[in-house]
């Protein structure tokens, strides 16, 4: 690529929300930068990256190349980030995904796909599509804009998601192609105070590492660790092992420094003792250890909570209510709900009643929207003696999710040619 050509090859899209806690990932801007041109990030890799950048590499290094792209692999994105940046033309283009896993930290990412369903029907009403890098956070449960879970299973063809591929699209289910949002309804379940806690203390970090002020470091960490075990637990592994529901052997491994905490480990610790996060990841010394709070949280818990028959016999009719409704929610929603996660397990009949239910549900949306795009097409070719795919896909209403961008051009395109085909005037 010539220094002299001022000229973008690919479209000079900007970050979308930098220097926020919301700041898209660079894997999100990748896929991005895929859609607007109407290809998948495997066609950007194989017929522009590879030829410009690997020209001179073995077809085992472009091979590697690819596949830890598709991983996600943090050393990959940081190579990406600069050739995007030079095929774009964006010189502020900027992710987390910059820093190396020893900058990370406490932050790890995740293996699967999550997502905020109402995020992401803002963002579609807004026209712009992207993934924040904090859903991408091991323990980001909770979104901390809307207070409520992140969806984790796509709510057309149930699957689980990888958290990239060769053909994704921020936004879109790489199985079925459909829009990640099914119908939104008023019923939401209950957050969990300590996951809404880790959650916002994971939004913290993150802005306070896009701030620059300070790194983060696990010398700072472990100090603090060690004022905690000696000045408010006087060296006992068992008190401080209760406080935080943590297995004493894993308090031995942090003190000897033999491991690390995660950030829920962290989260816990600042939970119980009422410390500020920054502070207990940056500067032991500005640490504030609460003895008050020690006293009265000493043997505190965080439980896994145990369903009594009462509990399952509510679970029971909540199940019952849902499978009444014309397009019930998922099981996932009572699972959360009670934090019961052996729901399935006790009402196999229910669960799979509700499940075919859905499925039902969506099939007949799907049929209605088909139908919808053919009286469209039919009567577009009957007015005008041919079928505009554009001017059709104008007119199918947003309110459908159940049918993809994709999959909508695709099924016009495929009435244009079956009246193409047949003498339709006749």
């Amino acid at each position: 690529m010539s220094a002299e050509n001022d000229r973008s090859i690919l479209y000079h899209l900007d970050l979308c929300e930098k220097e926020t806690s919301s700041v898209e990932s660079l894997k999100s801007y990748f896929g991005r930068l895929a859609y607007y041109h109407k290809v998948y990030p495997s066609d950007l890799v194989n017929d522009i990256i590879i030829p410009l950048y690997f020209e001179e590499s073995t077809f085992e290094e472009k091979t590697n190349f690819k596949i830890r792209v598709y991983k996600h692999h943090t050393e990959v994105f940081i190579k990406l980030a600069e050739i995007l940046k030079n095929l774009t033309k964006n010189e502020e283009l900027f992710g987390l995904e910059h820093y190396k896993d020893n900058e990370m930290l406490i932050l790890k990412k995740k293996t699967r796909l999550e997502w905020c369903e109402i995020c992401l029907k803002e963002m579609l009403d807004n026209e712009v599509v992207f993934e924040p890098f904090i859903w991408s956070v091991q323990y980001y449960s909770v979104c901390h804009k809307h207070n409520c879970y992140l969806e984790s299973l796509c709510p057309h063809c149930e699957s689980a998601l990888p958290i990239m591929t060769s053909k994704y699209w921020p936004g879109y289910c790489t199985k079925c192609y459909q829009f990640l949002v099914g119908e939104l309804s008023d019923y939401k379940p209950k957050v969990n105070d300590y996951e809404m806690f880790r959650s916002e203390q994971i939004r913290i970090i993150i802005d306070h590492m896009l701030s620059g002020d300070h790194k983060i470091n696990y010398n700072s960490l472990l100090n603090s660790i060690n004022q905690i075990y000696i000045g408010l637990f006087n060296e006992s592994y068992d008190e401080f092992s209760e406080a935080i529901s943590v297995n004493k052997s894993t308090i031995r491994f942090w003190i000897s420094g033999k491991s690390k905490p995660n950030i829920d480990m962290i989260s816990r610790i600042c939970w119980v003792l009422d410390i500020n996060i920054v502070e207990f990841v940056i500067d032991s010394s500005r640490c504030n250890l609460n003895n008050q709070k020690v006293e009265q949280l000493r043997g505190f818990a965080i439980k896994n909570q145990k369903h009594p028959e009462d509990i399952k016999a509510k679970i029971k009719t909540e199940l019952e209510a849902i499978l009444d409704k014309e397009n019930p929610p998922p099981v996932k929603s009572v699972i959360q709900k009670y934090n019961f996660h052996s729901v399935h397990y006790d009402f196999p009949e229910l669960c799979r009643a509700i499940k075919i239910k859905r499925k039902e549900y969506q099939r007949s949306k799907v049929k209605e929207m088909k139908q919808l795009i053919y009286d469209l097409s039919y009567e577009q070719y009957i007015n005008f003696g041919e079928v505009d795919v554009n001017t059709v896909r104008i007119k199918v209403p947003y309110k459908y999710n159940y049918v993809s961008e994709l999959n909508i051009y695709e099924e016009i395109k495929k009435n244009k040619r079956y009246f193409e085909q047949s003498d339709v005037h006749n």
